[in-house]
């Protein structure tokens, strides 16, 4: 099968952060950090996003420098190498603070691709 193209790619990123988005609607820290089946949906969503974000090729990177390519692959390694050391606050910070903004970055980034 061949590989899917990073628009495809660019898709994933922007369903995962949705996903996360509605596993996490209404909450508030407390209330994430004593869910463990939330804590785990946002943790396999998050790698999703890293895995998606090393598949797009370096070029595309380059031109969208802002996004932070290499902080997005750092917290899918971590999250999968490290699992019993991430740090729930961390990751609620990751949720509420760069989601939104990635969600913004990558929607620009389709619509682009999409022209």
């Amino acid at each position: 099968m061949p590989p899917r193209s990073w628009q495809f790619r660019v898709g994933d990123i922007l369903h995962a952060i949705q996903q996360v988005q509605e596993y996490t609607d209404g909450m508030d820290f407390d209330a994430f950090a004593s869910n463990a089946l939330v804590i785990d949906g946002v943790l396999y969503r998050i790698a999703v996003i890293g895995e998606a974000a090393r598949a797009i090729p370096d070029d595309v990177k380059v031109r969208h420098d802002h996004i932070p390519w290499r902080a997005i692959q750092t917290m899918r390694n971590r999250l999968v190498r490290e699992n019993f050391g991430v740090r729930v606050d961390t990751v609620w910070q990751t949720v509420v603070s760069d989601l939104p903004s990635l969600i913004l970055a990558m929607e620009a980034l389709k619509r682009e691709s999409d022209a």
